[in-house]
């Protein structure tokens, strides 16, 4: 985000329902490739941006493939309609919702195809962000971490709707998120 020209742009981030941010998804492939990872989501309520809920990311492929690597992931849910099939504790990109990869840069009116998509992508393995493409992807709720997190198992729903009170721990990643993509809650 400190280098504008490659950073995520502003107006796409305050218009994002909800935010999922999943941190050094590991990519190994010999045929048949897999990514996993963990990471948080948030989204948008009438008072802010809800408690961050622990997610499990999984994508599968089969093709001429071999290496491993680390990626760090941003998903942005843009509309309402994937933002509560996210609700719902299982979100599949490419099944459930569509996902596309985002746009780059400070200006993004040169190119408005970003407002219709439902998920937007982006990437970063190493230097800055770029759009990806996670087609067959999917998101849940990772239940031991947010029993790590809480102390107690609480669903999904219940977090990212605002009924939970954020734990202590994560106020950094809340204040870098209201930083980036304001505080106000949009329909």
């Amino acid at each position: 985000m400190t280098t504008p020209d490659k950073a995520i742009p502003g107006q796409v981030l305050k218009e994002a329902k909800c935010i999922v941010v999943v941190p050094g998804i590991v990519k190994v492939a010999f045929g048949i490739g897999a990514r996993r990872g963990k990471g948080v989501a948030t989204c948008r309520t009438t008072s802010g941006w809800s408690a961050p809920a622990p997610v499990g990311f999984r994508e599968g492929s089969v093709g001429f493939q071999i290496g491993g690597k680390s990626v760090d992931l941003i998903m942005l849910v843009m509309n309402r309609d994937a933002a509560n099939r996210l609700l719902s504790s299982t979100l599949k990109i490419g099944g459930d919702v569509s996902g596309t990869a985002g746009p780059v840069g400070p200006d993004v009116s040169n190119n408005p195809e970003w407002r219709n998509s439902e998920i937007l992508s982006y990437s970063k393995s190493r230097g800055a962000f770029a759009g990806i493409d996670l087609k067959g992807a999917a998101l849940k709720q990772d239940k031991s971490a947010t029993i790590g997190l809480y102390g107690r198992y609480i669903p999904f729903g219940s977090i990212l709707s605002g009924k939970v009170r954020p734990p202590a721990d994560s106020d950094t990643f809340l204040t870098a998120i209201r930083k980036y993509a304001g505080t106000a809650s949009r329909g």
